[in-house]
Formats: C-alpha cells, structure tokens, sequence
C-alpha cells in the first residue's frame, strides 16, 4: 500500500518536472520566434528605406 503510494507520488513527480521542462523550452521557442520577427521587422523596414 505504502510503496504503491510512493511510486504513484513519484510517478507525478515525474510528470511535473517533464510538464516544466516542456513549458520552459516553449516559452525560449516563443521569444526566439518574437527576436526573429522584430529583427526581420527592422531589417524589411532598413531595406525599404534605402530602396
């Protein structure tokens, strides 16, 4: 009983370190996408200006 509770409490240990690791590497996904949108921005904008 007591060992079955073990491994079910680390089994969700588990599933919210994989949970955190995931959301983590989301969100640097998500501001390397806005970096790559604000650098393409700006460069669009210097090549339009000297066009």
């Amino acid at each position: 009983m007591v060992r079955a509770l073990l491994a079910r409490l680390a089994g969700q240990e588990r599933a919210l370190a994989n949970a955190r690791a995931a959301s983590t590497e989301l969100s640097r996904q998500r501001v390397e996408r806005e970096e790559v949108e604000l650098f393409l921005s700006a460069r669009a904008e210097r090549v339009t200006r000297t066009a």
